[in-house]
């Protein structure tokens, strides 16, 4: 099951020595993934079913959930809207897929190459840990709603860390839906703004011509000249 990209001639960018190394990070994905959905709902049971008293839950199971919470939790935060690099992908078992047509085997090393088969395709693995992670940590939200009292701390943390992560992403989302394209003509109106009275009412005048000498209605310069000298000799 080697998963790794490389290229026919043994050229290009190096890989992992051993084959089937993208599948395994994704079967390590889906075990925590699988083990942090079982303990937190082996928590929701024991907090719903408890007399009014937080419920006495194994140190060891909390602590373990406490970790996945955590990692699971980095991974929401920073996997949510990020586009894979092409260096990140799958190509090999891309170029199987498209050869050899939709096969079972190859649609299961798909499901479990932790690496995208391209850049428009999605990891399967993350895929599912990052929507696991968004129910469990929505049903402990809940769950700590309608308990307060009986939901342990270590629980509550969860709930909290997971709220702040649904508040960052939502205010994402909107910032991205808020940012207004830029018009198409806006250079071209700013260039003519650029032309206009700083007042913004009329557009800059015309440079005017050049200023002709006062003649006092008399014609041109060398004609009043004329007229002088005549009126002189007479």
């Amino acid at each position: 099951m080697d998963d790794t990209p490389t290229s026919p001639d043994g050229g290009g960018s190096a890989v992992p020595k051993i084959a089937g190394l993208s599948a395994l990070k994704g079967l390590v994905v889906y075990a925590a993934v699988l083990s942090f959905a079982g303990l937190y709902g082996y928590f929701i049971v024991k907090i719903s079913t408890a007399s009014g008293q937080p419920p006495a839950l194994p140190s060891v199971l909390v602590s373990a959930a406490a970790a996945l919470a955590g990692v699971l939790g980095s991974a929401f935060a920073l996997e949510v809207g990020v586009t894979t690099p092409p260096s990140a992908t799958n190509s090999r078992l891309n170029n199987k897929l498209a050869a050899q047509g939709k096969r079972i085997h190859l649609r299961i090393r798909q499901l479990l190459s932790l690496e995208p088969i391209n850049v428009s395709a999605a990891s399967w693995p993350k895929t599912v840990g990052i929507w696991l992670y968004a129910i469990v940590g929505g049903a402990v939200a809940v769950t700590y709603a309608l308990n307060p009292s009986q939901t342990p701390s270590t629980i509550k943390a969860l709930a909290v860390a997971f709220a702040g992560y649904i508040l960052a992403l939502v205010t994402a989302a909107y910032h991205d839906d808020g940012a207004a394209a830029e018009p198409a003509g806006a250079d071209a109106a700013g260039a003519d703004a650029a032309g206009a009275d700083p007042a913004g009412d009329d557009p800059a005048p015309a440079p005017a011509s050049e200023p002709q000498p006062d003649t006092n209605g008399k014609g041109s310069p060398a004609a009043a000249k004329e007229a002088v000298d005549e009126a002189t000799h007479t």
